[in-house]
């Protein structure tokens, strides 16, 4: 089954890049939740599944959305599968990335001091917007100890994103 996952933020793009081991082929960033259910709604990329990975925080414009139900949701995360079309899939952060980042890694009591990383919410998302190598291997560490901690809530989101995809052979 080909999947693409597609992400509207730079947070986003890096926790969903980390939970797909990098495989570039498999996410991409669509600059906006808006931008992300157009591309579900058009279905103008080739892919059999599209999954759209979007934040709860947002006043939506686009009522494209309302044709999603929920499917199921635990733990700050949401499932919602196209009424009509089981191929275009959403899940849904809330109420944010970054929010759901701090409270899962605070589950996991990880710190994000211990990473040079802000702790509230509004400074990560600028943190992570700054588009520089340091910064995003920086968050890409502090996203990396919070999927490797174990806990409920990360386990959670990876049993989600690995349910749509076939691990590589070299990651089995």
């Amino acid at each position: 089954m080909s999947v693409l996952f597609l992400s509207e933020c730079y947070t986003e793009t890096l926790l969903y890049s980390t939970l797909l081991y990098d495989q570039s082929h498999l996410y991409t960033h669509r600059h906006g939740v808006n931008e992300v259910l157009k591309s579900l709604k058009f279905q103008d990329l080739p892919f059999e599944t599209l999954i759209g990975c979007i934040d709860n925080d947002k006043h939506l414009t686009f009522a494209y959305m309302n044709e999603f139900t929920v499917q199921q949701a635990e733990y700050g995360v949401a499932v919602l599968k196209h009424q009509q079309d089981e191929s275009k899939i959403l899940i849904q952060l809330s109420p944010a990335a970054e929010t759901w980042l701090l409270e899962t890694a605070k589950a996991a009591n990880i710190n994000p001091a211990d990473f040079k990383l802000p702790a509230t919410p509004d400074k990560l998302k600028v943190f992570s917007t700054i588009n520089s190598k340091q910064n995003r291997a920086i968050l890409k560490s502090f996203i990396k100890a919070i999927f490797t901690s174990g806990n409920e809530r990360s386990n959670y989101l990876r049993g989600i994103v690995e349910s749509y995809y076939e691990k590589p052979d070299w990651l089995k």
